[in-house]
């Protein structure tokens, strides 16, 4: 009878603790979800960083070009950002409208538009 008991108390004991692995399986991959979709948004907002700023030096170089001009596109497949667009329009007294935007991996665009001033020196 002995034996019998201990058998049934180790049986108990396993399935216990297999159901508190998978519990704590089930929490690990929430959080890693919850993760990666983090790391992701961040992702997006860096690239959108990238491109405005990019859009910035474009305009300081060809600010005389595009002045009083409708919004110009620029090429940016260069980058390898997917679902990317910028766009930069020379407004008076020096500033620069720019709009970009980029996709990340779950389908949502993220847009940026920024107004910035541009430096009347070029550092010559």
């Amino acid at each position: 009878m002995t034996r019998t008991s201990r058998g049934g108390f180790a049986i108990i004991l396993v399935v216990g603790l297999v159901a508190l692995t998978g519990m704590a399986l089930a929490i690990l991959a929430q959080v890693a979800g919850v993760m990666e979709l983090e790391s992701q948004r961040a992702l997006a907002e860096a690239r959108l960083a990238n491109l405005t700023v990019s859009a910035g030096a474009w305009a300081w170089l060809h600010a005389a070009e595009v002045a009083g001009k409708p919004p110009r596109a620029l090429d940016v497949e260069g980058f390898g950002i997917p679902g990317a667009g910028l766009t930069v329009a020379v407004e008076g007294a020096g500033k620069v409208r720019i709009r970009a935007c980029c996709r990340y991996v779950r389908g949502t665009t993220y847009r940026r538009t920024s107004t910035v001033a541009l430096a009347s020196d070029r550092g010559q």
